[in-house]
């Protein structure tokens, strides 16, 4: 593995539920995880023995939306330059706290990991549902989800003020149908429709929904 990046990983802090793991912690944080969101935070310790394994590559799997489901073995390095090209673009001062609250077994999970660590983002977890605010009550910086997320998040009205007040929205997944598409043109925070696949470890274009900038391309 690159010199710089093998220091990068063995050295990277976890932070989650405002709880700071150094490296010299991690036995504690699986064991902390594995009291998390039933079952989400085990899933999270699974991924990060992985990601800190000393190994050059992970194995992501493909959804099937395009064809018969696929393992594929990707750079770590690669996972992290997606990363921070995304970080580097929306350059948000106000990234501080993370929602993770996407499967992670595919590749828009890892990747909401994968940016948390490189950013040293406060994730807080939340069992993937169809209504992951449900309850919430404090604004996230960065928000991924699925157009199915957004829709019923959308339908809930103290839900939906949370995520009105969140800083950068990411949804991806899938096609944003119309009518959501039309909601979401008067939030507040900037509301981003992601393009890529597990191919090109999550998203390789974005395209701004709303405000000033708001186009039909990506």
């Amino acid at each position: 593995m690159n010199r710089s990046y093998d220091f990068l990983i063995s050295n990277q802090h976890v932070r989650v539920n405002g709880k700071c793991f150094l490296p010299c912690d991690r036995e504690a944080l699986y064991a902390y995880l594995d009291t998390l969101a039933d079952g989400y935070g085990t899933e999270l310790a699974h991924f990060l023995r992985t990601w800190f394994d000393g190994s050059d590559t992970l194995t992501v799997h493909t959804s099937g939306s395009t064809g018969a489901p696929k393992s594929l073995k990707v750079l770590k390095t690669c996972m992290m330059e997606s990363a921070r090209a995304t970080l580097d673009y929306l350059a948000c001062p106000s990234l501080e706290r993370t929602l993770l609250c996407m499967p992670l077994r595919y590749i828009g999970g890892m990747m909401m990991v994968v940016r948390s660590l490189i950013a040293r983002l406060d994730m807080h977890l939340v069992k993937p549902s169809s209504r992951p605010l449900r309850g919430e009550t404090v604004p996230y910086g960065l928000v991924a989800m699925t157009p199915m997320q957004v829709h019923d998040t959308l339908q809930h009205g103290s839900e939906a003020a949370i995520l009105r007040k969140t800083c950068h929205l990411l949804i991806g997944g899938g096609a944003i149908d119309p009518h959501t598409e039309a909601e979401l043109r008067a939030f507040p925070c900037a509301v981003w429709s992601t393009y890529g696949m597990t191919e090109t470890l999550s998203h390789i274009a974005l395209r701004r929904l709303n405000g000033a900038d708001a186009s039909e391309w990506y």
